[in-house]
């Protein structure tokens, strides 16, 4: 017998074992996966950024101071642009348009024409501002004056191999809506002004005061640009003094990624479009009090990147599409952290694969169908109520319906928001408990527990298992087929899902705290804390809770800092999840968990009805349903006959052992592929 088999059935007799250690190995690397970044680079060798010598001298930085200062003189924004654009000789091209609720906005734009181009190719700079607010010229003067003057300075270079249109919209439109509307009339042959296929675009929102740059990547459901545009803005801004260039912290774009939180950005649409594309956004950080950001070295920045786009003679595609930034010059790309969210999705294999109702045909397929039938009557009911609005809102007397508009922030109209999504919520509930009650008697018929030998009078299917072991296999099968897709496609919204639904999934039973105490306490314990969070506005949860939360992340903190790090030797405190523990502390995750969770929903629900934003639908058609069938799983279908499980002492050490060998087989992996992936360091580094 060869060594292979015989390892194979060592496996075989471990593998639930295996798998588990797997699952927390994997849980422990993607804890510290920022650990594993490396530098950028710019692999694109045609952009060349950082080569060429800035054209903006000091005769165009003079132009660009006396252009911000007549933008401040005037008192309409919009008035402002076409001012400024005509006395910069260029043509204004002005564009109405209607917004999703009816309303009417504009925007506008001109073109600095390549003197040795074709027209055949375009780069995009759109300049963001709030139009809106009180003395908008004189806050976004900054801004608009680099577009103006850029513009002007574009048509005078011999360098310009595409022309550039500057395109001027307002950032307070929900869902980037000025660029949407020109990208649609640009792509549609609708525009008054076309220069050929968009190759690459830059956003600049920036206002008056802005102390520091945020280089703003996150798209729609996990939508990023091509990081050598990126890395490009990042080598051009290092060289200039008076700029501060920021990435979000990783743990903060998983975050973002997570809760789509760029839906309203203008780079948004550039993305969805597969044309590259980021914002450049100015912010002022309280770490920043002292520093003042230098509108000329911004102006030099952005001549620089526009520069490096126009040497560019192919579509961007030698570097990363999907990767978090972890500092101003290093990153972390999908080599390394999809591996561990797949490890995790082993253990359904291993649990729910193995089972004697997922070799049965018969009991699958039944599995299968009560399964698509909960995800079709619970998860489509909110589905259609939230998408059919009209079906909803004739219970309120002012009703505020599912808007592609900034929605107002008044406690009323918050109220009325929270009580529309309750009743998504409620409706599917209800329907979920009529079908589960109806499921409690249908499993009465499918399986007898004294045996297979018992005869009964009525005929159909008969399983050999009970009902709630077939739904428990089907749905670990159901949930393993959406969360393959959704990994690879929204990283950071599958890995907080991979997290909470697999081991609640491999532990339920039907409860019983007598025989199954860990297990009931566990499973009641996650569908209450779900029931709450949803239920409960926040005002009452920290009513209820007060300081608890806080001294609680304050004691692990504590723990952390004092307990743990010190007994890690100095060399290996580097894979401590240091960047977590960071993100932690500044209360972030706190903060989405006091959220209002209807709020939540209620927003997902706009975002995927507005631009198609996945969390809706994950939520609808995979996490709610999932709560229901755990609840159907637990609470309601008869138990009939369960196999306790328990580990032995023997089996809990070998787990840990394997927890520790799988660890710290994932540094060393992650390591090798820092140090030799894509060149990576060029050398093992530790």
């Amino acid at each position: 017998m060869s060594l292979a088999v015989v390892i194979g059935q060592r496996i075989a007799n471990h593998h639930q074992i295996l798998t588990s250690a797997l699952f927390v190995a994997a849980l422990i690397v993607v804890a510290i996966f920022p650990s594993f970044d490396r530098r950028t680079e710019v692999e694109e060798h045609g952009l060349i950024p950082g080569y060429a010598n800035n054209g903006l001298d000091a005769k165009w930085q003079g132009r660009l101071r006396e252009c911000i200062a007549q933008i401040e003189a005037e008192s309409d924004i919009r008035t402002a642009i076409q001012v400024s654009l005509t006395k910069a000789g260029l043509q204004p091209y002005h564009m109405n348009f209607t917004l999703p609720d009816g309303g009417e906005s504009s925007l506008m734009y001109t073109v600095a024409e390549s003197r040795r181009g074709d027209s055949r190719e375009a780069l995009v700079l759109m300049i963001a501002s709030n139009w809106t607010m009180k003395r908008s010229p004189a806050k976004s003067s900054w801004g608009i004056g680099i577009g103006v003057t850029l513009a002007r300075y574009f048509r005078t270079v011999h360098w310009l191999s595409r022309d550039v249109l500057v395109v001027f919209v307002d950032s307070n439109l929900a869902y980037g809506a000025g660029a949407r509307a020109w990208l649609r009339a640009y792509i549609g042959g609708h525009s008054e002004l076309r220069r050929g296929a968009l190759r690459q675009a830059v956003v600049l929102q920036v206002r008056n005061g802005a102390t520091s740059l945020l280089l703003d990547v996150e798209g729609i459901n996990g939508m990023v640009p091509n990081q050598d545009l990126v890395n490009t803005y990042s080598i051009a801004s290092r060289e200039r003094a008076g700029l501060i260039v920021r990435h979000r912290d990783a743990w903060d774009s998983v975050m973002h990624h997570a809760r789509n939180g760029g839906v309203h950005s203008s780079h948004a649409p550039f993305l969805e479009l597969q044309v590259p594309a980021f914002t450049i956004r100015g912010t002022s950080a309280k770490s920043d009090r002292s520093a003042h950001l230098n509108v000329d070295a911004l102006a030099m920045s952005i001549e620089s990147v526009v520069r490096c786009m126009s040497n560019a003679l192919q579509q961007l595609h030698h570097s990363f599409n999907f990767y978090f930034f972890t500092g101003p010059n290093s990153h972390i790309s999908n080599g390394l952290y999809l591996y561990p969210v797949f490890a995790m999705h082993l253990l359904l294999i291993s649990f729910l694969g193995t089972t004697p109702a997922y070799r049965d045909i018969r009991s699958l397929l039944v599995g299968l169908g009560v399964v698509a039938a909960i995800a079709g009557v619970s998860g489509s009911v909110m589905f259609a109520l939230a998408m059919n609005d009209e079906m909803v809102v004739q219970s309120f007397p002012s009703p505020e319906r599912l808007a592609c508009v900034r929605p107002t922030t008044t406690p009323e109209a918050e109220l009325q928001r929270r009580q529309m999504a309750g009743m998504w919520v409620m409706a599917g509930a209800g329907v979920s408990a009529v079908a589960a009650l109806a499921l409690r008697q249908y499993a009465f018929s499918v399986f007898s527990a004294e045996g297979e030998g018992h005869t009964v009078k009525s005929g159909g299917v008969r399983l050999p298992c009970p009902l709630w072991e077939s739904v428990r296999v089907a749905c670990g099968f159901a949930l393993l087929a959406v969360l393959a897709p959704v990994t690879i496609y929204s990283w950071a919204l599958a890995m907080p899902l991979t997290i909470v639904c697999v081991p609640a999934l491999v532990l339920v039973r039907p409860v019983n705290l007598r025989r199954r105490p860990l297990r009931s306490t566990l499973i009641l314990a996650f569908l209450a804390g779900n029931a709450f969070l949803l239920a409960a506005p926040p005002t009452v949860r920290a009513a209820l809770f007060g300081d608890v939360p806080k001294l609680v992340g304050d004691s692990m903190l504590h723990f952390y800092e004092r307990t743990l790090v010190p007994a890690v030797p100095h060399e290996a405190q580097k894979y401590l999840p240091r960047q977590l523990v960071q993100w932690l502390q500044q209360g972030q995750l706190a903060q989405a968990f006091r959220s209002d969770m209807l709020l939540l929903l209620y927003e997902a629900a706009r975002d995927f009805k507005c631009v198609g934003g996945m969390l809706f639908p994950v939520i609808c058609f995979a996490y709610w349903p999932l709560l229901i069938l755990l609840a159907l799983i637990a609470c309601i279908l008869p138990a009939q006959r369960v196999e306790d499980e328990a580990l032995s002492m023997s089996q809990l050490r070998l787990q840990a052992v394997l927890v520790l060998a799988l660890v710290m087989g994932g540094i060393v992996g992650g390591v090798v592929w820092r140090s030799y992936s894509s060149h990576g360091l060029e050398k093992l580094k530790w």
